[in-house]
């Protein structure tokens, strides 16, 4: 009760350009995660399939927010200032947290740790070169969720439909 009244009389646009702004920057990272081994190598097969299985759903839905904002008359100005601050605040907390869990498993001090998050940051296949383009295309006038790789999750889907079954067959 107490965040409902927190929530009244604020624009529901606002939380819903926050939202889309999360969905696309969740669906880039979910596109990198199918279209690169790297991330999940050595992982094990279930933890393998379920982060697979979250890209997937991820990329499913990228665009539901982006189009209800728009439906609602939402701003193109603030689309574009709310992905920045998600933006911030995901790679702040990101960076939180992967330095916060490195101190507390005690690989924070070892050289192989920072050389591992270099490649799978900076690297040719790292995610900041890979996401680049689609981070930067939310900026676009005429831009959409749906310009971006859709196709990778779809196939996941279809090909694990054995151990993630598509709700719409049940």
């Amino acid at each position: 009760m107490r965040r409902l009244k927190r929530l009244e009389g604020v624009d529901a646009r606002g939380w819903l350009g926050l939202t889309a702004a999360t969905e696309h920057f969740t669906a880039i990272m979910a596109e990198h995660l199918l279209q690169n081994d790297a991330p999940l190598a050595g992982c094990d097969a279930r933890f393998r399939d379920l982060w697979q299985w979250h890209a997937s759903e991820e990329s499913e839905h990228r665009s539901t927010a982006f189009d209800l904002y728009r439906a609602l008359g939402g701003n193109e100005l603030w689309r574009k200032r709310l992905f920045w601050l998600v933006t911030l605040h995901f790679l702040t907390d990101l960076t939180r947290q992967t330095l916060n869990n490195l101190w507390h498993d005690g690989t924070w001090w070892r050289p192989s740790t920072w050389l591992s998050a270099w490649r799978n940051t900076w690297g040719p296949n790292g995610w900041m070169r890979c996401c680049f383009g689609a981070w930067r295309a939310y900026f676009k006038p005429d831009f959409h969720p749906s310009q971006g790789q859709g196709e990778p999750g779809r196939q996941w889907l279809m090909q694990h439909a054995d151990i993630a079954v598509p709700v719409a067959g049940s």
